[in-house]
C-alpha cells in the first residue's frame, strides 16, 4: 500500500464550508418580502382607529410615520438575521392579535395620550371628551409612531422569546445558513 487511509472521506472538491464567517448571515430580499407582508397585514385596525381620530392632515402624517416604521423595520432586518426573523414571527404574532384588537387599542390610546400631552390633540369634533381629534399632519405622525413602535417593540419580544424558548433549527441558526453559535 502507499501509505493513504483507505477508509479515509475524499476530501470535498467544494472548498470551505457553507456557513458564514463573521458576524452571521446577511438577510435578503426574501426577508424584506416578509416584512412588508407582516407590516401591511398589520395595518388594518391600527389605520382604522387612526383614521376615526384624525382630520385630513393627520391621515398624512400617518401616512410619513407609517413610510418610516416600514424603513426601520427593514433596516433592522438587514442588519440582523436574528432580529429579522424575531420582527417577521412575532409580528405575525401580533398580526393575528387584531381578532381581538385590544394591544392595538391600547398603543393607539398611548400614542394619543403622548400626542395630547404635547398639545397635538384635542377633544374631536364630536364633542366627547373622550374621543380626542389629533390635530394636523404633525399629530397624526406623532400617534402612528408611538402606536407602530410600541407594537415593533412588542413584536420584536414575541419573536425573541420564541427564539429562546424553541429550539435553533427551527430558526435556521444551527443548520448552517443563519449565524455560526460559536462566534
Amino acid at each position: 500500500m502507499d501509505g493513504e487511509n483507505p477508509y479515509q472521506a475524499p476530501a470535498s472538491p467544494t472548498g470551505p464550508s457553507p456557513r458564514p464567517k463573521g458576524p452571521g448571515r446577511r438577510p435578503g430580499r426574501r426577508m424584506l418580502v416578509g416584512w412588508l407582508a407582516v407590516l401591511l397585514v398589520n395595518l388594518p385596525v391600527p389605520l382604522m382607529f387612526g383614521s376615526w381620530i384624525t382630520d385630513r392632515d393627520g391621515t398624512i402624517g400617518m401616512g410619513a410615520a407609517v413610510v418610516l416604521l416600514a424603513g426601520v423595520g427593514g433596516w433592522a432586518i438587514l442588519r440582523s438575521f436574528r432580529v429579522g426573523l424575531a420582527l417577521i414571527v412575532g409580528g405575525s404574532a401580533v398580526a393575528l392579535s387584531q381578532v381581538v384588537p385590544m394591544l392595538q387599542f391600547v398603543a393607539g390610546m398611548i400614542g394619543v395620550s403622548l400626542a395630547k400631552a404635547i398639545g397635538l390633540a384635542e377633544p374631536g369634533p364630536w364633542e366627547e371628551p373622550t374621543v380626542p381629534g389629533v390635530l394636523g399632519a404633525a399629530g397624526g405622525f406623532v400617534v402612528t409612531v408611538v402606536t407602530g413602535t410600541l407594537l415593533l417593540a412588542v413584536s420584536l419580544g414575541i419573536g425573541l422569546v420564541l427564539q429562546v424558548i424553541t429550539p435553533g433549527r427551527w430558526w435556521g441558526l444551527d443548520s448552517g445558513i443563519g449565524p455560526d453559535p460559536s462566534s
